[in-house]
């Protein structure tokens, strides 16, 4: 298949799925949301994201070590699997342990310590054991997408039939950790059925090799939790359950599109790492390419929200949050600063420059958890989420730097078009304020497509390459 080909099955599998799943999950938000209010919605997103911070302990990085040796050396496929995994399976006892520690020291008085503890299991069916990296190495991640959107239906599913108010809120774990464990079993049971040869067996001889390869992905995945995580994880301990909920409220919407915009990058990433030995021009041209598709969906996105947060918030969680409307706001900033980052990460890492990565992960942590803390006090869920874009912004520029050392941009001339279009659509959406949220919806995506193929910010041939005609043999930065 040609690497064109292989882009495109992945980024349309994985997008499709990802557009899936997410909104089964965003069901499942809207649905909790609703039926436990701010201060439970609130407990359940805490837990979650204080057991984010040690589960990433669980893979540290092997995950992208393996996918890029993986697509690098097909030939050693089952002894990197043997090795990665049972290192993760290690260092997932670790977490989980060090995890029960933490759990232990907190308030046992409410439900946040038995929601953490328990929460504690999806280390290992969301950390160790799924193969989502092996198959990302093999540039076939359709088997990822199903697995996906399996996970989401059961989870939805379970939520409806067994959680129906606040009083069975520590059912939420157990429902998640079954809906991984059968996510993960599907796809080692894809694997087995085009490996039916693989045999695991434990073996941590390149553990040394492997944590030394990993570490700077590790800490700076590490950094990434802390990145994402610490807004919510303070506004509980600063303020209260109930302020979190309204940022987590705000940040499951925000994280819809985010999660789109890295999609692509997630699925670009293994040709990446084999340009860049082989052929640094095609790189580059894959690089901008997916900057300016980026832009053009993502600008607008970011401009629409802004003007139909409040209907957006009302219409999925109810006018009982209604603070949760400033936060969505400035989170769909931190949303497209995200997908660059993510952009800029991955172009980093396939060219083995984890250190650099790790750096400039570690100022943005170092500066989320500054501004988290300055904003918080005075504006609590909005300080959080402004917190979180600044030092978004700020890191962006930093990694925008690094890339261009490597690869020249021609990001700033890819933004101007979908930022006027974008533009002109969120002045129609403020002009119409007060119609239907759906009518707004409509009425933004029509005014964006005709401003956008007016002012030719897309084009033709860019709609072609969307289909597998990927323009690699020529410079893309024209249009």
């Amino acid at each position: 298949m040609k690497p064109e080909q292989t882009i495109a099955k992945n980024f349309l599998s994985l997008t499709l799925a990802n557009i899936a799943s997410k909104l089964i999950g965003m069901g499942s938000a809207v649905y909790l949301g609703r039926i436990l209010g701010p201060v439970g919605f609130g407990e359940i997103n805490m837990a979650g994201a204080i057991t984010g911070y040690f589960a990433m302990l669980s893979h540290f990085g092997l995950n992208v070590t393996g996918a890029r040796e993986i697509s690098q050396d097909r030939k050693s496929l089952f002894t990197c699997i043997n090795n990665v995994l049972s290192l993760k399976l290690c260092m997932g006892a670790a977490a989980f342990l060090l995890l029960s520690a933490f759990a232990f020291s907190m308030n046992r008085a409410g439900n946040l310590f038995f929601l953490t503890l328990f929460y504690g299991m999806t280390i290992f069916t969301a950390n160790v054991f799924p193969f989502d990296w092996v198959f990302q190495g093999l540039e076939k991640m359709e088997h990822q997408a199903m697995a996906l959107i399996a996970q989401s239906l059961i989870y939805f599913s379970l939520t409806l039939a067994l959680v129906s108010g606040s009083g069975q809120i520590i059912r939420m774990p157990f429902i998640l950790f079954t809906a991984q464990a059968v996510s993960a079993w599907l796809l080692f049971r894809s694997f087995k059925i085009t490996y039916p040869e693989f045999k695991f067996n434990f073996s941590l001889t390149r553990y040394a090799a492997l944590l030394r390869q990993a570490a700077p992905v590790g800490i700076s995945g590490v950094m990434g939790i802390i990145i994402l995580n610490t807004g919510l994880t303070l506004l509980g301990f600063m303020k209260s359950a109930e302020e979190a909920g309204y940022y987590s409220a705000a940040q499951r919407v925000a994280l819809l599109f985010m999660e789109a915009f890295i999609v692509y990058v997630v699925a670009v990433f293994p040709t990446m790492s084999r340009y860049y030995a082989q052929d640094k021009a095609k790189m580059g041209a894959i690089l901008n390419y997916t900057l300016k598709i980026l832009y053009v969906a993502a600008l607008p996105a970011l401009f629409g929200m802004v003007a139909v947060a409040e209907p957006t918030i009302r219409f999925l969680y109810g006018h009982e949050f209604g603070e949760a409307v400033a936060p969505l706001q400035i989170l769909m900033f931190y949303a497209l600063l995200t997908g660059l980052n993510s952009l800029f990460i991955n172009t980093l890492w396939a060219a083995h420059k984890q250190r650099r990565v790790l750096q400039i992960s570690a100022v943005n942590a170092v500066m989320t958890v500054v501004f988290s803390y300055l904003f918080i006090s005075r504006f609590g869920a909005a300080g959080a989420a402004g917190a979180g874009a600044l030092a978004g912004g700020i890191s962006t520029l930093i990694y925008r730097h690094a890339v261009s050392d490597l690869i020249p941009l021609h990001d700033l001339k890819h933004s101007l078009k979908p930022l006027l279009a974008a533009a002109a659509m969120s002045i129609v959406l403020f002009l119409l304020k007060g119609l239907n949220l759906f009518i707004l919806i409509g009425v933004g995506i029509l005014v964006y497509t005709i401003v956008i193929f007016a002012i030719k910010g897309l084009t033709r041939e860019d709609i072609r390459s969307l289909h597998g005609l990927y323009p690699l043999g020529k410079d893309t930065t024209a249009a």
